[in-house]
């Protein structure tokens, strides 16, 4: 478990990740919302393809993801709230595109992300 490791260790080891991903054959990456944390992580998405920012309330993100031992910043509503609004504007700037997730269903949010990209 590379975050008992602790962030930075787990930071480090996504970056690797998105870079090989992201210098492959073209696809659809999907990344933590930490991602954004690291400036060559926004590098790579910003050079290397279209980013797509998914959004949702935090009670949404509950329902989808719980509260899973595995993801340790992500413990309770108000863990997650802070999060977001600590992150959001990164997001926002990081992101050529945005789709509001909220009450939609995966192939609604699937053609909404193909017309960004498409663009």
């Amino acid at each position: 478990d590379l975050f008992a490791e602790g962030e930075a260790v787990f930071r480090a080891a996504e970056a690797e990740v998105l870079a090989v991903a992201a210098s492959g054959t073209p696809a659809v990456i999907s990344t933590g919302g930490g991602v954004v944390l690291l400036q060559k992580n926004l590098n790579t998405m910003k050079d290397t393809g279209v980013t797509v920012l998914l959004t949702a309330s935090v009670a949404t993100i509950v329902e989808r993801i719980g509260y899973d031992e595995n993801r340790p910043l992500a413990q309770s509503d108000e863990a997650l709230t802070v999060i977001a609004d600590l992150r959001m504007a990164t997001y926002l700037a990081a992101s050529d595109h945005a789709v509001d997730t909220e009450g939609k269903e995966t192939d609604s949010v699937v053609e909404e992300v193909l017309a960004c990209v498409a663009m």
